[in-house]
């Protein structure tokens, strides 16, 4: 029978060359799982509004085609024309009411609520962040119309917006910083020469 004593370190107490090994080791086998989301996110947009998206790509290349699936008339309008379109048309996929929750007792189970007066704009297409950033140039037009910004162009920066985020949030994944925290919170170890155990 053998005994083997092994010591093991957290990744703030390696050398700084053991600490560049890591993080390269972990760069290499690091997932990035939220490419699903983001997707499911494309694919929410998609459904309220006329488009059709043809492909995209974030990340090394960025990139987005789309076709719109609506009148000339509709493309081209601009300004209070298209505030007023958008609301009528696609304001209760764009906004939900504010939720209210009542906690429970030990009487009586917990009640959820929507409000029917006070509107929510936060992660209203699936519930996740890329929500806010594909949806952002619609709420600022709608905060603030503009007669150069017409229906086609909005879609598009809409969608640039969401390729940018994606592309940022990949790029921030893959960082050392991102990588550094990530190792720190869950606290793996390593040999002296920066070996994952």
């Amino acid at each position: 029978m053998k005994t083997i004593t092994k010591t093991l370190y957290g990744f703030s107490e390696l050398s700084e060359y053991a600490q560049r090994k890591a993080i390269e080791h972990e760069r290499k086998n690091f997932y990035y799982f939220w490419d699903d989301e983001n997707i499911a996110t494309l694919r929410a947009f998609e459904k309220i509004l006329p488009i059709e998206i043809k492909n995209w790509q974030y990340g090394d290349r960025n990139d987005i085609n789309f076709v719109m699936c609506c009148a000339d008339e509709i493309k081209t309008l601009s300004g209070v024309r298209l505030l007023k379109y958008i609301t009528n048309n696609y304001y209760k996929a764009l906004c939900k009411g504010k939720y209210y929750l009542k906690p429970s007792t030990r009487t009586t189970p917990a009640k959820g609520r929507r409000s029917k007066i006070i509107m929510d704009n936060c992660c209203v297409l699936t519930g996740y962040h890329m929500d806010d950033f594909i949806l952002e140039p619609i709420y600022k037009f709608l905060k603030h119309p503009v007669s150069y910004t017409n229906f086609e162009d909005l879609v598009s920066e809409c969608l640039w917006a969401w390729v940018y985020a994606c592309r940022d949030d990949y790029e921030y994944a893959y960082s050392d910083t991102a990588l550094i925290e990530q190792m720190e919170c869950n606290e793996y170890l390593f040999d002296i020469d920066g070996n994952k155990e």
